[in-house]
């Protein structure tokens, strides 16, 4: 767990104009650890305009409900499918139980996970978190899980091999979703999804060492303080810094919380690439160089130029994939 992130005010300040954020756009300041951070955070906040931007909902008392399965011949692949139907799944598990719905509570979100172990055959743990105000009907768990788990039996082609329920934070849960489609990127729905399988690649990637999870937190927290504290100094308050517990747990109410939460997730897949680069770029470095073109915002025939711009100065990073498509645009 990162402990208290430092953030000094001799930092610059900078602004990430028009963040969608619940149907409203926010001015966010930060003050940037590194040049050009507001500048890739911007263009990953753009991207976000034609799907709605980024939705910020605060919970209740969460519980996980999960189902394991095994005897999966491509674990990661099943991963990958069960995500792509995570809007669908989530629905389902609301239409499931209606009454808990109309009493304000429901499934809030869908988590699949590969649990990897020399002492035994992989895993796929599939999770929903769910919000239900009356704790004394906590059987409707053990019926949904009933409904669920065929499903994701049938979707994998795996065997269930467990079930478990588990609190998820006995605080007041924030969380941040922004959906991209294949229209995002002005791309074919085929194209579009390897895109997205990518992604998921590359988050598998992060998540094999825990020091490897534990820059990526890192760095996502340095972030949300570094919003604390442009703020605080445009508004003459002393600023004070988070720890990981902090910036999972803050009250819904404070103004601020939301645009944290969205940049972070912003920040969140930024770092996926970031942290990834080096592994993947080595492995097929075009492929990363496509994937940040379209990231920086390219389409069409822009998307060549940005390419080569990359593998010729051999530095396949966000930012100059963005230098390269601002400085073809500017022609």
């Amino acid at each position: 767990m990162p402990g208290n992130q430092h953030i000094h005010l001799n930092q610059p300040i900078s602004f990430i104009d028009e963040v969608p954020i619940n149907g409203s756009s926010q001015r966010v300041a930060l003050a940037e650890r590194q040049p050009g951070q507001a500048r890739v955070l911007q263009r990953i906040t753009q991207l976000s305009h034609p799907t709605g931007g980024f939705h910020v909902f605060g919970a209740a008392r969460l519980l996980r409900a999960s189902v394991q399965f095994s005897a999966i011949r491509d674990v990661h692949g099943a991963r990958k499918q069960v995500l792509q139907l995570r809007n669908q799944l989530v629905g389902l598990v609301n239409t499931m139980n209606p009454g808990l719905v109309s009493g304000g509570g429901g499934c809030k979100e869908l988590e699949a996970v590969v649990h990897m172990s020399s002492a035994m055959e992989p895993q796929l743990e599939v999770s929903v978190l769910l919000e239900i105000p009356d704790r004394s009907d906590i059987r409707v768990i053990d019926e949904l899980l009933a409904k669920l788990a065929p499903l994701i039996e049938q979707l994998t082609m795996g065997t269930k091999t467990g079930a478990s329920t588990t609190e998820v934070a006995s605080h007041q849960l924030l969380r941040a979703q922004v959906a991209f489609d294949p229209s995002t990127f002005s791309l074919a729905a085929a194209t579009g999804y390897a895109l997205a399988g990518r992604v998921v690649d590359l988050h598998n990637f992060t998540c094999m060492t825990r020091e490897r999870v534990h820059k990526r937190n890192a760095d996502i927290l340095a972030t949300a303080n570094s919003m604390l504290a442009a703020t605080g100094a445009a508004s003459g308050n002393k600023h004070t810094t988070w720890t990981a517990v902090d910036a999972a747990r803050v009250p819904c109410t404070y103004p601020l919380t939301p645009a944290v939460a969205a940049i972070g997730l912003a920040q969140s897949l930024v770092n996926l690439h970031a942290h990834a680069a080096e592994a993947v770029a080595q492995d097929d470095p075009g492929q990363h160089a496509y994937d940040l073109a379209l990231l920086a915002g390219a389409i069409d025939s822009e998307i060549v130029h940005v390419v080569k711009a990359q593998l010729s100065a051999q530095s396949i990073h966000l930012d100059l994939a963005i230098t390269a498509l601002d400085k073809l645009r500017r022609r």
